[in-house]
Order: C-alpha cells, then structure tokens, then sequence
C-alpha cells in the first residue's frame, strides 16, 4: 500500500521546485492581469 520510491520521487521533486526559486515558477506559471499594459521604454527609463 505504500509505495517508498514513490513518495522519495515527490519529495525530491517538490525540493527541486522550492531550490528554482519564484521566478522560475512564474516563468513557467506566469500570472495574467486583465487591463495590463507594460511600460514603454521611456516609461520604464
């Protein structure tokens, strides 16, 4: 019923997960905004 190998393979993923930091996960999860509209380059300078 328990599965060892199974349950290390979470845990190493979710460390692996936690070790990437936020902004790996917002690469790859980006987060929408409805009505965003990014700088301009002057806006941002």
């Amino acid at each position: 019923m328990y599965d060892e190998e199974e349950d290390a393979a979470v845990a190493a993923a979710e460390t692996d997960e936690h070790r990437q930091g936020a902004i790996a996960r917002l690469m790859r999860n980006p987060l929408v905004a409805s009505g965003f509209t990014p700088l301009s380059r002057d806006e941002a300078h």
